[in-house]
């Protein structure tokens, strides 16, 4: 068989339609959700099964786009039907007459979300939230402009899994719709962040059209902060997390430069490296004994020498 006898039907034996969109850049979820190509200020796109067909379709409600796996590839890649199916069969080795293909397909029913689901409930502002978040100095626009909450409960897959204890505070940060991130700043390691969404970038929805300079950085917070010394930025979900390709260039377009800002311990400088190697976009970290991010250093030494840093920052690399 060669490529001039794929069709869709021949792709579908082989490969789930959730993997397609998978495979070029679009996580199958069983919410609304983003458009992480555009600026999508609210959740205007989904996942649904067509009545006629049971294929698998995305409709953006803005009318950005609307189709199946394969249409998606199209307007993805910029290529006919045809070349659709010929980038899809090779880019799951379909065509390799060396190996014998079992994948089995996925069952035809939406995927669901790789994360559990959260529901929260809001209360109100204590002074012991006043002065966690005041170490660093938020002004109260930027609390409210990122959508940061206290918290009274939090359950987990409908169980109730926390209740407010004043030496225990947990806040939320909300991105639209259902898509939540709760942080317990006082819980171990490993166990201090819990979301809803790992395709969200923490801040994106802040960012101007284009720019000189983004920052990608590895926390809520430093995003925060760095937003109110005029700097965009965005974060991934954890900070092993990569961006995906397709967005790194569709920040490409937007920004003139793009630099990287992590921890300087193994997971940060890891992180760092690959998307150096993947993208070429500079690292950026602070070396101890110097604090560990941006947020720790504006703590530790106050806005006086957070400023000289920037502007050494900016000297050296700008």
């Amino acid at each position: 068989m060669d490529f001039t006898d794929v069709t869709r039907e021949f792709i579908l034996e082989h490969v789930s339609e959730e993997e397609i969109f998978e495979y070029f850049g679009l996580s199958v979820v069983t919410y609304k959700f983003r458009n992480p190509y555009r600026i999508d200020r609210n959740p205007t796109c989904q996942f649904y099964r067509a009545v006629n067909s049971d294929r698998l379709r995305m409709r953006d409600w803005t009318g950005w786009f609307h189709g199946d796996c394969f249409d998606w590839v199209m307007e993805r890649r910029e290529v006919n039907f045809n070349d659709a199916l010929n980038m899809i069969a090779n880019a799951f080795s379909l065509l390799d007459n060396s190996i014998t293909i079992h994948r089995i397909p996925t069952p035809n029913i939406l995927i669901e979300a790789k994360t559990a689901e959260i529901k929260v409930k809001r209360r109100g502002w204590k002074q012991l939230d006043r002065d966690f978040w005041g170490r660093w100095d938020f002004q109260r626009e930027t609390i409210k402009l990122f959508e940061v909450r206290p918290l009274s409960h939090v359950w987990l897959n409908d169980q109730q899994i926390y209740v407010h204890q004043d030496d225990n505070p947990a806040y939320v940060y909300w991105f639209g719709g259902l898509d939540y991130k709760v942080y317990f700043p006082y819980a171990e390691k490993g166990r201090r962040f819990l979301h809803s969404n790992p395709n969200i970038l923490q801040g994106y929805e802040h960012l101007p059209v284009t720019g000189k300079v983004l920052v990608i950085t590895k926390s809520y917070k430093d995003v925060m902060k760095l937003y109110e010394y005029g700097i965009p930025a965005i974060a991934p979900m954890s900070e092993s997390q990569i961006i995906k390709p397709e967005m790194f260039m569709h920040l490409k377009v937007r920004f003139d430069r793009i630099f990287s800002f992590y921890d300087h311990d193994y997971i940060g400088v890891r992180s760092m490296q690959k998307m150096k190697k993947l993208y070429g976009i500079k690292p950026l970290y602070l070396k101890p004994p110097m604090p560990k991010d941006f947020t720790d250093f504006y703590e530790s030494y106050g806005d006086d020498e957070t400023k000289l840093l920037i502007q050494t920052i900016k000297d050296n690399y700008l």
